[in-house]
């Protein structure tokens, strides 16, 4: 019996969205396998809302350094004066800062955002000390990166420093598309206040629609000790300047960087999606609403999902995530079980004859093939295998099971398959019975002999020679050779601890002569329900019934020339009686009903 065991594991999580320190996006995702071993088994396919949490917390991780927006081109504070905030810069899309809401920022030219109004007119604080949180601090519920002291104004002006004002300067902008916007702030090569062109601060802050979440690059930060302790801060703080998330060794310090980077993400509660919309390879799934859905039949294929969400603004929005699910499913045929010939316990088996029927004309150092005594051995790929060279001369028993398991070493995907196939020890069949001697009238064939076993052939010789069509008409004093086939293909002329083929030497006979004529032997009624009668002109002395596979199933000595036997109990089918009288003996076929 054949039976396929096949690895319906799962390997890789994939997503269409591969979330990278360059997208900080809001995003949905499908958490399924890059490929499936059966293409029938069940997968479940798990959706999920990233990067969309309540911003009552924060957590502050380092990123790599990099320049992935301009720091110019934005909409330029005048540098009309120092330390100042520009005005209200409507956002295009709503922020969410420590819990709530806002539509527009204050850039201040000291390296800080501010999400509520001056509370000194347009004077940006320089001076601050201690660390956050501080109810005490100067600006809070702001973004600080880096919060100190720099001057816009130009050479000439007071004390200004800045040479080409249309590269050192504080500008902004916005960009990208919904839901995923992004601000850009730019602090671009000011002068330290005091210290001068000696000391030039560059950084960017950014901040993602949709995520909250804000990144803080400083592309160099050059302390000024001779002013104001030369101090600095990166983070974020509260309105009430009761919270605070600093990166370590950066809350108000003496402190000098370059190409430094941190991300400042949300850490509330997740935001819980509204509705899920499933599609497989462009077609709707209906009544399929949840972050889940399970896969019973044909997995492979394009995924899609459509999730919508209410950002912490109010706004509704949505996000789609897309994964492709491959079959990973060898193709290759079931190996057929294995048979010989054999008149005993054991034989010898060649289990690599299975390989190129399985494997169909592919290239099989492509593959690797072994053979197994257990299931559970081949689907754990244990190192107990049938060695290559026992697997071509293989001694096995009747029944016996084998497991194959097959890699293909080709292929990407990690998809072994493990069959299994019987072997099946096949008995030889029976060398034919019949008599030795038989009689023949002109025009008789070899098929008109009395001969019962399986599958019956003749030849022309006791071994080997030329097999001879059943029509052949019979040739006085010739010798036939009877050979049979069971129906497993199993000769009995294979069979060397048994009898050879049949041998009968034919006699042809006129009718009406007394030697067994038709009128000499009489069997009726034939076919036969019950009762036969067998009547000769000389004493019967032997009556033998056999069945066609050659096995005796009645023996009788009437010793009479009349003679009746009970074939009642019988099987209806097909007979062989043979009839001895003196010297003779004739075989006749019965028809049981």
């Amino acid at each position: 019996m054949i039976k396929k065991y096949l690895f319906g594991i799962a390997f890789v999580a994939f997503s269409n969205f591969a979330l990278s320190q360059q997208s900080p996006l809001v995003h949905g995702s499908i958490n399924a396998p890059a490929y499936v071993c059966d293409p029938g088994a069940c997968v479940t396919l798990t959706a999920a809302l990233e990067h969309s949490r309540q911003t009552t917390d924060y957590t502050v991780n380092p990123i790599v350094y990099q320049s992935l927006f301009p720091y110019t081109g934005g909409i330029v504070i005048p540098p009309v004066d120092d330390d100042v905030f520009g005005p209200a810069f409507a956002l295009p899309f709503n922020f969410c800062f420590y819990g709530n809401t806002y539509s527009s920022i204050y850039i201040g030219t000291n390296g800080v955002i501010s999400f509520s109004a001056p509370t000194q007119g347009v004077f940006c604080p320089w001076q601050f000390s201690g660390p956050i949180p501080n109810e005490s601090f100067p600006i809070k519920n702001a973004i600080y990166g880096v919060y100190q002291d720099t001057d816009i104004q130009v050479v000439g002006d007071d004390l200004g420093a800045v040479i080409n004002p249309s590269l050192q300067n504080v500008n902004y902008y916005a960009g990208g598309e919904a839901p995923n916007r992004y601000i850009v702030i730019n602090f671009n090569e000011l002068p330290s206040y005091y210290c001068g062109a000696a000391n030039l601060q560059t950084s960017q802050v950014i901040l993602y629609e949709s995520s909250n979440i804000i990144d803080v690059y400083i592309k160099n930060r050059t302390s000024c000790g001779g002013w104001n302790n030369g101090v600095g801060v990166i983070g974020i703080q509260n309105e009430a300047g009761t919270l605070a998330t600093v990166p370590a060794n950066r809350n108000t310090g003496n402190w000098d960087t370059a190409n430094e980077a941190w991300r400042f993400l949300p850490n509330g509660d997740p935001t819980t999606a509204m509705t899920y919309q499933w599609s497989k390879n462009g077609v709707y799934i209906p009544n399929e609403v949840t972050n889940t859905i399970t896969i019973c039949d044909d997995v492979p294929g394009v995924y899609d999902v459509s999730i919508s969400f209410i950002d912490c603004g109010g706004t509704e929005k949505t996000v789609s995530a897309m994964a492709t699910v491959e079959s990973g499913m060898m193709d290759f045929n079931d190996p057929p079980d294995l048979s010989v010939c054999a008149d005993q316990d054991t034989a010898v088996f060649d289990l690599t004859s299975n390989i190129p029927l399985m494997l169909n004309a592919v290239n099989p150092d492509d593959y690797e093939v072994l053979f197994y005594h257990s299931l559970m051995d081949a689907l754990n790929y244990a190192p107990n295998n049938i060695p290559q060279a026992d697997a071509m001369s293989y001694v096995g028993m009747d029944g016996e099971e084998i497991y194959i398991r097959i890699t293909n070493l080709a292929s990407a995907f990690d998809c072994p398959a493990v069959e299994s196939f019987a072997l099946n020890i096949e008995p030889f069949a029976v060398t034919p019975d019949g008599a030795s001697d038989q009689d023949f009238v002109a025009g008789e064939t070899l098929a008109d002999l009395e001969v019962a076993g399986d599958n019956i052939t003749w030849w022309d010789a006791p071994e080997a020679g030329n097999e001879l069509p059943e029509t052949t008409p019979m040739v006085d004093g010739t010798t036939y050779y009877a050979e049979a086939t069971n129906e497993n293909g199993c000769s009995n002329a294979e069979n060397r601890m048994a009898a050879q083929r049949l041998a009968v030497t034919v006699t042809q006979v006129t009718l009406g002569t007394a030697e067994w004529s038709k009128t000499a032997l009489t069997v009726a009624p034939n076919p036969v329900k019950d009762v036969l009668s067998v009547n000769s002109a000389q004493t019967i002395t032997s009556l033998s019934v056999y069945n066609l596979i050659g096995q005796r199933v009645l023996n009788s000595f009437p010793g009479t020339l009349q003679a009746q036997i009970n074939l009642s109990g019988f099987p209806a089918g097909t007979y062989l009686m043979k009839v001895q009288s003196g010297n003779k003996v004739k075989t006749v076929k019965l028809v049981k009903k």
